[in-house]
């Protein structure tokens, strides 16, 4: 086989200040990784690609969505809507293939279907494909409109939500804070990422004629029948969201004794395309440390040929 490598790694950052002492920093990340390789053959060229994904996004909005009691099975709202998005987006695509027609191409060359219009008994989209379960998936989870997310999991540049980190330290500029600390400096940071761990393409899958690569047909196994979906196999995706921290104080008085507090939330979504499985995990964290350093602590170091007196400082950390 031919096979080609590309990666493409876009990184962007900027840094704000819009007030005396409270710097923002945003932060947007887009990863793509893409292997292609091609066998040359006398009538077709059999084409596979793999590789993986990644993309900063927003999901603040249901960050904070909690779970029922175990008593009620642990209910959620969030999970409700991604079992209620499944038939809007399972409708959406298969009206999309109503208007398509059968291409005489790939396995379909030369076959009873090469050129005919689509046919509902042949096989329809089901509601478990990564076509629907990735894109009710984002949209449940980030609080989009069902409707009008698109279908594409590779999202594309425009796509892309900064995450941020904020610290601001004008609480100590305040006349009693001056007079007790050298600093005080408060945090918040939140990251999010979607993730497409790998992917890979189908071996028999073929174009629809007339449409691009997110419609197509893959041969049934079992009934060689021309079955709707999307070029890409897809076993899993996720979506990482951290508060690292929620909320941070960090302190410093004037004796030397540094304080420091925060508050972590985490929360980790995988949905399992192959098995049908979204795992949820929550985590929540309190930090709290402190620290002391020692000015002007005086030791001998003894060296063969001479000694010296060194003058530093020690710092406790816990």
């Amino acid at each position: 086989p031919a096979t080609q490598s590309r990666t493409t790694d876009l990184d962007i950052k900027l840094t704000l200040e819009p007030l005396p002492g409270l710097k923002i920093q945003l932060n947007g990340k887009r990863y793509m990784a893409q292997s292609n390789s091609i066998i040359y053959s006398y009538e077709d060229m059999q084409e596979h690609m793999s590789g993986s994904f990644n993309i900063t996004q927003v999901a603040i909005g249901t960050a904070f969505s909690r779970l029922g009691s175990q008593e009620d099975n642990f209910p959620s709202a969030v999970y409700e809507q991604f079992v209620a998005n499944r038939d809007v987006m399972q409708k959406r695509i298969q009206e999309q293939y109503d208007n398509s027609t059968y291409p005489d191409a790939g396995f379909l060359r030369g076959t009873v279907f090469a050129g005919q219009k689509y046919n509902r008994n042949n096989g329809v989209v089901s509601r478990n494909s990564a076509d629907v379960l990735v894109p009710a998936f984002l949209a449940a989870y980030t609080g989009r409109d069902i409707n009008t997310i698109s279908r594409n999991p590779f999202l594309g540049i425009l796509s892309i939500l900064p995450n941020w980190s904020v610290t601001y330290d004008g609480l100590g500029k305040l006349p009693w804070m001056r007079d007790n600390f050298r600093s005080v400096t408060l945090t918040h940071a939140y990251t999010c990422k979607y993730a497409i761990g790998s992917y890979s393409t189908y071996s028999t899958w073929v174009g629809a004629a007339g449409n691009d690569k997110s419609l197509g047909f893959v041969r049934d196994v079992q009934t060689e029948a021309p079955m709707p979906s999307a070029a890409y196999d897809i076993s899993s995706v996720s979506l990482t969201e951290s508060f690292s921290p929620l909320i941070g104080l960090n302190m410093t008085m004037k004796n030397s004794l540094s304080v420091k507090a925060e508050y972590r939330k985490q929360r980790n979504l995988t949905l399992n395309v192959t098995s049908v499985q979204l795992m949820e995990g929550h985590t929540n964290e309190f930090v709290i440390g402190g620290g002391y350093t020692i000015k002007n602590l005086n030791f001998i170091t003894k060296t063969p040929r001479s000694e010296k007196k060194v003058s530093n400082d020690l710092k406790l950390n816990v």
